[in-house]
């Protein structure tokens, strides 16, 4: 397919309690276990160049800036809401492009 993704995870740790019966004995021994748990993808429609986290002044949250093979830089915030209704459940992630300028015809063209 033409163009890139942005893969946005959360890293999920959890206790797993595993017993152990060797001689009447119960011990329980914890493991961790760590997982990757996909949120939000979104599709780009460009090859994607560089792409880093960064937190503007005076803001409390990170942005991620994008710069991709089309003459864009972007600025995308992702934002996660919890349902109230039911917390067990997994939270809604939205994204908002928050500046999108050319700069340029096409990165490509000195290629």
């Amino acid at each position: 397919r033409a163009g890139g993704t942005i893969d946005l995870f959360r890293i999920v740790i959890t206790n797993v309690s595993s017993e152990n019966n060797d001689d009447d004995e119960e011990d329980e021994e914890e493991e961790v276990q760590t997982t990757l748990k996909l949120l939000k993808r979104v599709e780009t429609r460009s090859t994607l160049r560089s792409l880093t986290a960064i937190r503007i002044s005076g803001s409390k949250k990170d942005v991620i800036l994008v710069g991709a093979d089309g003459g864009c830089l972007s600025l995308l915030a992702f934002d996660t809401a919890t349902p109230v209704n039911n917390k067990n459940s997994d939270a809604s992630v939205t994204y908002k492009i928050i500046h999108c300028p050319s700069f340029g015809k096409s990165g490509k063209e000195g290629e």
